[in-house]
């Protein structure tokens, strides 16, 4: 019986010291600050309960990703002017975040 013990015991000793391999992700870091003109917002200026104010540039990033990679929204039609800005509801939002992550490459 005592050696049925310190078998189990060993075992879970052993079992205890190969804990400290396993496997976790590194974390993210960013490699850069997405720029448009003069501020680091990646063209988005504000939120509220009517979508994204978003800049120019950002129009034309989302234009161009929908282009390269052919996946076109309905709702593009919903991006109006708003002053010098645009105004995206918030699933082209969604759909310009799903497109970008198809440029770097995530399923």
């Amino acid at each position: 019986m005592r050696k049925r013990y310190a078998i189990c015991g060993l075992l879970l000793l052993s079992l205890a010291a190969c804990s400290n391999l396993t496997v976790a992700p590194k974390p993210v870091t960013a490699h850069a600050i997405a720029p448009d003109v003069n501020s680091f917002n990646a063209g988005i200026i504000d939120c509220d309960a009517k979508g994204c104010k978003v800049t120019a540039n950002w129009v034309a990033k989302y234009k161009q990703m929908e282009a390269e990679f052919k996946k076109t929204f309905a709702d593009d039609v919903n991006i109006k002017p708003e002053g010098n800005h645009f105004r995206a509801p918030y699933d082209v939002v969604e759909h310009f975040t799903q497109l970008k992550a198809a440029e770097r490459g995530s399923p």
